[in-house]
């Protein structure tokens, strides 16, 4: 007796039926780890936007409020000294206001670099390829698959603390 095959809109060998409804959020977010190409298929009939751009402005919010303020103090000393720069009185003060804006401005800046990104997609795709999707599509897509980058932000903050240093990144 052969083993059933699974078929339907969660096989991972087929496509994915027009008329399957979207995974949940926390479903999408796996797929983008673990079945990338599936999950666009999904997100160009059903596009979903605004959780992907939430989870990735909290992730990356995230990966700064896990930096102690300590660290980030360290970080700024270290700016300004290279900088040639006075340390003022009040550094103490200055590190807490900068950790909390660049926690705010990193949510903040998530979405536009999303809509920034899909925008550029948009200029290749659809006017240079004659792609036919829409720009919402591109959008969903663009805001998921930049979890990827989110979810680094967040695992590299052990790497930051250990090394001491809250600038470090994977990329050169």
């Amino acid at each position: 007796m052969t083993p059933a095959v699974p078929t339907g809109p969660r096989d991972a060998t087929g496509p994915i039926p027009p008329d399957a409804d979207p995974s949940s959020p926390v479903a999408r977010f796996l797929r983008v780890f673990t079945a990338p190409v599936l999950l666009f298929q999904e997100l160009s009939r059903h596009p979903r936007t605004l959780g992907a751009l939430v989870l990735g402005a909290f992730l990356t919010a995230l990966s700064t409020l896990l930096i102690p303020l300590e660290l980030f103090e360290a970080g700024l000393r270290e700016q300004l000294m290279a900088a040639g720069q006075e340390l003022p009185d009040d550094l103490g003060l200055a590190a807490r206001v900068g950790w909390v804006v660049t926690i705010f401005s990193s949510a903040v800046v998530w979405p536009i670099l999303a809509l920034i990104s899909a925008g550029l997609f948009a200029l290749v795709f659809l006017f240079i390829f004659g792609y036919e999707g829409s720009f919402r599509v591109l959008l969903s897509i663009t805001a998921h698959a930049l979890l990827v980058a989110a979810v680094g932000s967040v695992l590299v903050v052990p790497l930051k603390i250990l090394a001491g240093d809250p600038t470090i990144s994977l990329t050169p």
